[in-house]
């Protein structure tokens, strides 16, 4: 008895195209092209953004928010591999078509961030967590593109900015001296700017956590209504009348005063206790006085530099969040007195402007003793 002769046949290629696998292949490989296709067409639209924004300045103030957003819709359709194809396809449009500045801009802020923050959305990370990544994501290309500068030219960018600002500074103050305004008024006007461009360049730890984290939340504030409109949802942030510095930040801002005080009556190195004996106390205050607004870095003991240093960048840490914290709660306070809300932003802006301080130990009052808390339910009502 001989087998039936249809066990023998090969299968016909429709029979091999209707096979679970075979479709489940085939779809996999059309969702691949589709994934290319729109990657390739997003990467365009990223070059041509940061091409824009060189050639048209007012574009300047908005390509760093609109860049990443086609790669964060990549990452959240197609994946990273996808997004991270993309991203050196605009690196390289942009490199021809506008030269190397364009595609290290693309590099070195549009896919960190568009990249990180479409991870974090398409993770389902809660709005906080879509910040901290997104912002750890910015911090490590900023510091790539440091690292990057210091092998290749032996420049660090981030100095180069600082001296850039204090040649500004001093072409003002020249400007204005020109228009007849008295040399001490220009001095005292631009006295705490001028302290801040001197320990700019030991603050870099709080410039890069800063720049990294402000970057991520703009780009998250901006993402999230940009993004709705193509049907992409992101979690909300609170309400910022809810946020809130931990009050561990308290102690830690009384330990970076303690310890720049205690590094700033250090003597330099080298110098015996002998000698500083036979000193008269108004020199020994001038060599023992904290040194970090007046000289230079390379000028400073290694031991005050390294204390100053700490000090000067938690102090800078912590006095921003204080001074946000400070402007949140004096904005309550208007809210409870019934300010309306034009005289809020313009009482706000003169306070900070021109009393930062007060801002400042608010937000400090506010963190330890919880001033909010009495405030809330008028606010809310």
């Amino acid at each position: 008895m001989t087998d039936s002769p249809s066990h023998d046949r090969e299968p016909t290629p429709r029979r091999l195209a209707d096979h679970p696998d075979s479709r489940g292949a085939a779809v996999v490989k059309r969702v691949q092209v589709q994934g290319l296709t729109e990657g390739a067409i997003l990467a365009t639209v990223v070059a041509l953004l940061a091409i824009s924004a060189r050639y048209f300045p007012p574009l300047a103030l908005v390509a760093p928010l609109v860049c990443p957003l086609p790669l964060t819709v990549l990452v959240i359709r197609h994946g990273v591999r996808i997004a991270f194809l993309a991203g050196f396809v605009s690196v390289a449009v942009g490199v021809i078509l506008a030269g190397p500045l364009t595609g290290l801009l693309i590099a070195s802020l549009s896919i960190p961030l568009g990249i990180g923050m479409g991870v974090a959305v398409r993770r389902r990370l809660s709005a906080p967590m879509i910040i901290l990544v997104t912002g750890l994501a910015a911090i490590l290309m900023i510091l790539a593109n440091v690292a990057g500068s210091l092998v290749v030219a032996g420049v660090n960018p981030l100095i180069v900015m600082i001296e850039q600002m204090r040649q500004s500074q001093s072409e003002a103050a020249l400007f204005y001296e020109r228009l007849g305004v008295p040399h001490e008024q220009i001095v005292k006007a631009t006295a705490p700017y001028t302290q801040g461009l001197a320990v700019a360049s030991r603050e870099l730890v709080a410039m890069v956590l800063l720049a990294g984290f402000v970057s991520a939340w703009l780009s998250y504030a901006f993402g999230r209504r940009v993004l709705h409109k193509v049907g992409i949802e992101m979690p909300g942030l609170p309400a910022m009348t809810m946020w809130r510095v931990p009050p561990v930040l308290v102690w830690v801002f009384m330990g970076a005063v303690v310890l720049a005080t205690g590094t700033a009556v250090i003597p330099p190195a080298g110098l015996a206790r002998s000698v500083m004996g036979m000193l008269p106390p108004d020199d020994v205050a001038a060599i023992v006085r904290p040194v970090a607004f007046l000289e230079p870095l390379d000028r400073l003991p290694s031991v005050r530099t390294a204390g100053e240093t700490v000090a000067l960048n938690l102090l800078a840490l912590t006095g921003t969040l204080f001074s946000l914290q400070g402007g949140i709660v004096g904005w309550m306070l208007m809210a409870h007195y019934n300010v309306p809300r034009v005289w809020r932003w313009v009482l706000l802006v003169l306070v900070v402007t021109n009393s930062g301080p007060i801002v400042f130990l608010l937000g400090v009052a506010d963190a330890a003793f919880d001033l909010r808390r009495r405030w809330m339910p008028a606010v809310a009502a």
